[in-house]
C-alpha cells in the first residue's frame, strides 16, 4: 500500500494539468450565455509548478505528465462508448467507457490501476461494499465507484475553491 501513497500528489497533478489543458478548449464549446459581464483578470499572479518528480516507468518523464499524456491521447483517439464486459478485464483498442480513460492514463506512466485496484479490494474488502464481497478482476477496476472509494481512500483531495491572485491558494 504504501506505493500508492508515492502517486496521490501525481493523480492530483495530472488532473490539474488536464483541467488547465482542456479547460478553455472546452468552455468555448459551452453556449454561454452573451449577457455575463467580462470577469476582469487583474494583476498577474506567478504560481510556482509543484510536480513530483517520481518516474515509475524510467522514461525521464515524470509521472504526473506521462498521466495527462496518456489521458490526451485516449481523448484523441475518439474511443467508440462500450461499457461491455470483456474477460480479462480490458476492452479492446478504440472501445471503453470513462473509466477506462482512467486506466490507460495511468498506464501512460507505467501503472496497473487494473492490478492496484484488485490488490485494495482484496486487502479492504469491506471499503467497497458488495464489490468487496463478490470481487470481479474483469470489471472492478472499471466501475466509477470502485475507483471513486479506491481514489478516496489513495489520494489527498485538494481544495475546489479558487481564490485568484491567493497563490497558496492556486498552489493547491
Amino acid at each position: 500500500m504504501k506505493r500508492f501513497k508515492a502517486w496521490h500528489i501525481v493523480l492530483v497533478v495530472a488532473m490539474v494539468f488536464l483541467a488547465v489543458g482542456l479547460g478553455p478548449r472546452l468552455l468555448r464549446h459551452l453556449p454561454l450565455p452573451r449577457y455575463l459581464p467580462p470577469v476582469p483578470l487583474g494583476p498577474k499572479c506567478e504560481v510556482p509548478l509543484q510536480i513530483s518528480m517520481h518516474d515509475e516507468n524510467k522514461n525521464g518523464i515524470p509521472d504526473a505528465l506521462d498521466i495527462v499524456a496518456g489521458a490526451r491521447q485516449e481523448v484523441t483517439r475518439h474511443t467508440l462508448y462500450d461499457a461491455s464486459y470483456y474477460q480479462g478485464g480490458y476492452p479492446p483498442e478504440g472501445r471503453g467507457s470513462c473509466t477506462d480513460l482512467v486506466w490507460r492514463a495511468f498506464r501512460q506512466a507505467g501503472y496497473n490501476l487494473k492490478d492496484m485496484v484488485d490488490q485494495d479490494i482484496a486487502n479492504t474488502p469491506d471499503a467497497y461494499g458488495d464489490a468487496g464481497k463478490h470481487p470481479d478482476p474483469n470489471i472492478d477496476f472499471r466501475r466509477a465507484a470502485n475507483l471513486d472509494v479506491f481514489f478516496s481512500r489513495h489520494a489527498l483531495v485538494l481544495t475546489t475553491q479558487v481564490l485568484p491572485g491567493n497563490v497558496s491558494n492556486l498552489v493547491q
